[in-house]
């Protein structure tokens, strides 16, 4: 082999060992790279968990209290019904009894 063909092929190895280690630290940076953004959307993904978590929380506090308040409701109406009720089983009861006496009256 020539000189100039050894010096060829020692100038391609030279070369090919420069594109190979080039390529060699490229990949450790892209790697690096991927590695950080990996860690950025796991944080990310951390924070909107806790914060759906926060928000989830409020909603039962907040259905909680809400339901707290309807059955408050429905008690107060309840009574409402039950004390109107009542006035008018006395208005009924106080007219029979009159509606009696007047009929006792009558038949004497």
């Amino acid at each position: 082999m020539s000189e100039k063909a050894k010096e060829t092929v020692s100038e391609g190895m030279d070369r090919a060992k420069e594109q190979a280690q080039e390529a060699k630290d490229r990949t450790k940076e892209y790697a690096h790279d991927a590695k950080e953004k990996t860690k950025d959307v796991a944080g990310s993904m951390k924070d909107r968990a806790e914060s759906m978590k926060e928000r989830a929380k409020e909603y039962v506090y907040d259905t909680k209290d809400s339901t707290k308040d309807v059955a408050r409701i429905v008690v107060d109406k309840h009574r409402e019904g039950v004390e109107r009720t009542k006035e008018k089983t006395e208005e009924v009861a106080g007219s029979a009894r009159e509606t009696l006496k007047n009929m006792g009256e009558k038949a004497k």
